[in-house]
């Protein structure tokens, strides 16, 4: 029996919820949040081997710490059957984000220097992803199965000459077959 995409959603946030991984102290966040699926395929809401599917993903960064948080920047490497659409940014930040694909798979390489954050500044990156052709300009996803969105955003800072970093958890999706 199929699944409907919305049952999906809902496992994929609680993954996201338990995987988020915050400082003890909470001074810092960095979150990143799967918060819209388009199923552009045949629009029946399931993610179906061979559709073309969007992702819209949200990934957050704020200093609650009282004092200077230097040198942030954020990375984040998604999966090759992926290729970013648009992104926006908003909050503060000195750099644009750059998106790289490396490999004969072009996976896509998120880094962003976002610069110096004072005590309550954040910076927040809204991207829209979707599934990309393969190499053989098959449309991705070609089999059933669980597949990793992206590898998990990691935020490193600098606060009185110490680098610290945080890290979320990754985004997975599972491509249900004809058969399921």
């Amino acid at each position: 029996m199929k699944k409907n995409l919305l049952n999906r959603m809902s496992l994929i946030l609680i993954t996201l919820m338990l995987g988020v991984s915050l400082l003890a102290t909470s001074a810092m966040a960095c979150t990143k949040t799967l918060t819209c699926i388009r199923d552009l395929g045949d629009g029946d809401e399931i993610i179906e081997v061979g559709e073309r599917i969007e992702f819209d993903i949200v990934i957050h960064t704020q200093n609650y710490w009282s004092i200077s948080a230097e040198n942030v920047r954020l990375y984040d490497r998604f999966g090759a059957e992926l290729e970013v659409v648009d992104w926006t940014a908003e909050g503060t930040y000195d750099n644009d984000p750059e998106f790289t694909t490396k490999g004969k798979s072009k996976k896509v390489f998120l880094y962003w220097d976002i610069g110096t954050h004072e005590p309550g500044e954040y910076a927040t990156l809204y991207l829209t992803m979707a599934t990309d052709l393969n190499p053989a300009g098959k449309q991705e996803y070609t089999s059933p199965g669980t597949y990793e969105l992206n590898s998990g955003a990691v935020t490193k800072k600098i606060y009185d000459g110490v680098q610290y970093s945080w890290e979320t958890g990754q985004l997975t999706i599972e491509i249900i077959g004809e058969d399921d």
